[in-house]
């Protein structure tokens, strides 16, 4: 197992941690050494039962020192290097990729896992809450995967790949499904299962015109966890959510993993609608 592995495989940061920003770190023993996390975000809130961390008033750059903190402790000898960005924003995505060509020249993995599941304004309207969740959900999903392929198409890694963070909210089959613990009856949620149905699209046809430069395209599904973005609720961990992430950013051939989902029960599922 490789640094990237142990340093990945502590989740908390990865999905615990408020903020707008990701995080790249490396490896020094045979595995990958560029890798690059969009971490979960939570923009600020003001619904009451969705409390906001005292943490999310620091200033970034210092939430994101805090995470690189707690990640060396568990893998002190990763390099760790954060980068903010703002997944709403062109131009800061734009200078992230700079940032990391300019410091590491190449980038091995993407994995896009940030997200929200709502508008932050209680008050939005129907069309500002399809907004606000598409804008960081879909669209910087879209962008950071375009700004960052150029560095993704430079690197001699041999493994090279984009892992999406989705989930099974968003397959429209489970969303019909009379039976699922996931279905529609259950779990309405018709704009963050929607965003996460644009992303399975934007997944698969990455995967597929990607496939002849040998850059795989993964749908990863981490399950509900107990973390901030589900309000704290949740059946599992955040450190048994990250597996399935991992798994699709390190394990398996391409061959394999093609058009399947990375799921949260260990299993690789042929990727339906």
């Amino acid at each position: 197992m490789t640094k990237v592995h142990n340093a990945s495989f502590y989740a908390e940061p990865i999905f615990d941690t408020p903020g707008w920003y990701s995080l790249g770190w490396s490896a020094e023993d045979g595995g990958t050494d560029k890798v690059l996390v969009t971490l979960r975000t939570a923009k600020p809130s003001t619904y009451a039962h969705w409390p906001i961390q005292p943490s999310s008033c620091r200033p970034l750059p210092e939430k994101a020192e805090g995470a690189v903190k707690q990640l060396q402790v568990s893998s002190p000898d990763a390099s760790l290097t954060p980068v903010v960005i703002d997944l709403d924003q062109d131009e800061s995505i734009t200078a992230a990729a700079k940032l990391v060509e300019e410091r590491f020249g190449a980038l091995d993995i993407l994995i896009n896992n940030a997200g929200i599941n709502r508008s932050p304004d209680p008050n939005a309207t129907l069309r500002e809450s399809y907004r606000a969740v598409f804008e960081t959900n879909v669209f910087g999903v879209a962008v950071m995967t375009a700004t960052f392929l150029p560095l993704l198409r430079a690197s001699k890694y041999h493994d090279r790949r984009i892992v999406n963070v989705t989930s099974g909210l968003g397959q429209i089959g489970i969303a019909y499904s009379p039976t699922s613990e996931y279905g529609a009856k259950i779990w309405e949620l018709p704009v963050y299962r929607s965003s996460k149905s644009a992303v399975n699209m934007i997944t698969a046809v990455d995967a597929v015109r990607l496939e002849k430069e040998n850059i795989l395209a993964v749908h990863a599904a981490p399950g509900f966890c107990r973390t901030n973005f589900g309000g704290g609720q949740g059946v599992k961990s955040a450190e048994e959510g990250a597996r399935p992430i991992v798994r699709a950013a390190t394990e398996g051939s391409p061959e394999e993993l093609f058009g399947k989902l990375v799921d949260d029960e260990n299993t690789l599922v042929e990727f339906g609608w």
